[in-house]
């Protein structure tokens, strides 16, 4: 099966596979669990790819590997699947790429890790709120409103890596002021760039040498959205 011509759900699930299972089972159990399910692809459509999901996919992962890896995929899909309900188009297929290494059996179980931290450039203090909200107490929201802010968190982050949101939509930096700082950001910190316009994509890509460990996200979704992706990438 070639992930070439794959949708997004499609290759949510085959990143989320490649963190769990060996990569040579990837395609058995994608094949197999379309299969049972009398797909002839991945549904993208949100009921249809949560049936998929819940059905299909994780009593094929229980067969091949076991219950214990189909519980920990099923449970790292699920905030995928909640996007999958809304407007938002992202790109997930590096979102588990640093879990890779890890043994499946350590991965779901590390929940006592003091709380990362999150730069939310923007100036919706709202918007700020509800992806704290929805964070809990998985990572600490720190609201950044101006160039300065953003260069002083910068500064206080490199050997933090934080996940970076830069809200757009009510943007707190305006481009030249990315172009500035985005390229500051420490090697492999995740961003999120929520409503860029594709100028401003190309002009940061060019800026930082590329967005290999960015995700953009559309306009229209809401913080609620970036708050649950957020939480995708910080497990």
């Amino acid at each position: 099966m070639s992930a070439g011509h794959e949708g997004q759900m499609a290759r949510a699930i085959r990143e989320v596979l490649v963190a769990f299972v060996a990569p040579n089972l990837v395609d058995d159990i994608i094949t197999t669990a379309l299969q049972l399910g009398c797909e002839t692809h991945v549904p993208e459509e949100a009921d249809r790819a949560r049936y998929f999901v819940e059905g299909p996919l994780r009593r094929t992962i229980t067969h091949i590997v076991g219950g214990n890896v189909a519980d920990a995929a099923v449970e790292f899909l699920n905030p995928i699947l909640e996007m999958a309900g809304s407007r938002v188009l992202v790109k997930v297929e590096n979102a588990l790429a640093e879990r890779r290494a890890a043994d499946p059996s350590t991965r779901t179980t590390d929940k006592t890790r003091a709380p990362r931290n999150v730069l939310m450039v923007s100036n919706n203090q709202g918007g700020v709120r509800r992806v704290a909200s929805r964070l809990g107490g998985q990572a600490s929201v720190h609201h950044v409103n101006d160039m300065f802010a953003f260069m002083t968190a910068i500064d206080a982050a490199q050997s933090s890596k934080p996940v970076v949101i830069i809200d757009c939509v009510v943007p707190a930096v305006d481009e030249r002021g990315l172009g500035t700082t985005m390229p500051l950001l420490p090697k492999g910190t995740r961003v999120i760039l929520w409503g860029a316009p594709e100028t401003l994509r190309r002009h940061l890509s060019t800026m930082c040498g590329g967005m290999d460990q960015w995700v953009t996200v559309e306009a229209e979704a809401s913080a609620d959205d970036i708050g649950a992706l957020v939480g995708t990438l910080l497990n």
